[in-house]
């Protein structure tokens, strides 16, 4: 028959709690915009508040004119449009989960300052996905015209009429409470 240590029995629940706390801790942590926001700067290697110049103008088109759109977390369960360079009107700045109005044949990038944990994609009124910032293949990433780009950072596209017309919603990946809406800005 064998002898069971009670006291050791005791002793590793009461060392379960401490840890689950502690990994609790971390994970919110990671969920918490103002860390994102120091860990997105430091693995771009710049200070928290500048961008490096390959954030704000993706490499394969120099001298076309950008519209950059900061979006960060509210833990897990809202994105936040915190600055728009390039245009105005796009979005209420700092309003969870707000409509973002994006205009065709414009060219567009996407700091997500959510980090990793916080993949941003773009979907059809389906659900269906277009362009994603996780590993899931979008349909219109290969589209040439539309010129997806993906880094750690955040994406980069132009929205084509054919991606417009499809385009509905911008997603976290991994969170469906952060969702918002994309409106389709009608020509002049």
């Amino acid at each position: 028959m064998k002898h069971i240590n009670h006291n050791y029995a005791k002793r590793s629940k009461r060392l379960l709690l401490p840890l689950f706390l502690l990994l609790s801790g971390l994970v919110l942590a990671a969920c918490n915009p103002a860390n994102n926001a120091d860990n997105s700067a430091a693995s771009s290697g710049s200070s928290p508040g500048t961008e490096s110049p390959a954030a704000t103008t993706p490499a394969s088109s120099p001298t076309e004119e950008v519209i950059t759109i900061t979006i960060d977390n509210v833990g897990a369960t809202a994105w936040l449009v915190t600055t728009v360079e390039g245009a105005q009107g796009i979005a209420e700045l700092n309003t969870q989960n707000t409509a973002i109005t994006l205009e065709p044949g414009q060219r567009y990038r996407f700091i997500n300052n959510g980090g990793g944990f916080h993949p941003l994609d773009f979907r059809d009124a389906s659900g269906n996905f277009l362009l994603t910032q996780n590993s899931v293949q979008g349909s219109f990433e290969n589209d040439t015209e539309v010129n997806f780009e993906s880094d750690a950072t955040g994406v980069t596209f132009t929205l084509t009429p054919a991606l417009a017309e499809q385009m509905a919603t911008y997603w976290c990946s991994v969170h469906p409470p952060m969702t918002g809406a994309i409106n389709i800005a009608s020509g002049n």
